[in-house]
């Protein structure tokens, strides 16, 4: 299976690029950042100095053994000028929708609403309301996480 092409966007004095689960942040005077996309605890994007430039805000904490969070905290501001205001918002919004998808899936797994490989389930699908109940309950938990 083929790696799928680069996501990049560009900013005053750095490229921000998402390819294969990772992110590259790569600045224009030789700085590089390379790290794995579930380190990303949030992103966030605002039009700022009425509509000059975009602001794009990723904060990282390293992942330390097990997949579990380490100590520390990186925060990144980049700023995208009006000619890149609209690759910026893309980009942002695409890794908005990654990380919901590995969220749901990882958060799915955890809970045990798809039963495993094995012959010994009997499997019905969960009401309307117990779903929703269970999206809105991580949901709430995901909101405090990011706190």
């Amino acid at each position: 299976m083929g790696s799928l092409p680069a996501m990049r966007v560009r900013c005053v004095g750095a490229e921000v690029v998402h390819q294969d689960d990772w992110l590259f942040l790569n600045w224009d005077d030789g700085g590089r950042m390379q790290v794995p996309l579930d380190s990303c605890t949030y992103q966030d994007i605002q039009t700022i100095e009425e509509g000059r430039c975009t602001q794009i805000v990723l904060a990282f904490m390293p992942l330390a053994d097990r997949g579990t969070r380490g100590a520390g905290r990186i925060n990144i501001r980049l700023e995208a000028l009006p000619e890149h205001a609209a690759d910026a918002h893309e980009f942002l919004q695409f890794l908005n929708r990654r990380k919901t998808a590995e969220e749901q899936a990882a958060s799915q797994a955890r809970l045990g609403l798809q039963p495993g490989a094995t012959g010994d389930w009997i499997s019905f699908p969960p009401a309307e309301e117990t779903r929703e109940l269970h999206d809105q309950v991580w949901q709430r938990l995901g909101s405090r996480q990011q706190l």
